[in-house]
């Protein structure tokens, strides 16, 4: 995936899963579209890229990234309150 479309990937995937953990809550059942509201879920249902290790600069940038959006989301959204 280029680099730039990384941010709104992000984006989709923390909102997906922030989706699905309401329903959960909600309903007490798993999301039929986005499963049961953990990042790893959402991830899990698009094709998965081959998963380097640290030492290969461009997925330590990646995963660099997307610490930093999480945490920048847990911020500004709700979580379980």
């Amino acid at each position: 995936m280029a680099p730039a479309a990384r941010p709104a990937l992000i984006r989709t995937l923390f909102t997906e899963a922030e989706a699905a953990d309401r329903h959960l809550r909600e309903t007490g059942r798993i999301h039929p579209q986005f499963g049961n509201g953990t990042l790893m879920a959402v991830a899990r249902k698009r094709t998965l890229a081959v998963e380097p290790d640290f030492g290969d600069p461009d997925y330590s940038r990646c995963f660099e990234m997307v610490l930093r959006c999480l945490r920048r989301w847990s911020v500004t959204h709700s979580v379980h309150k």
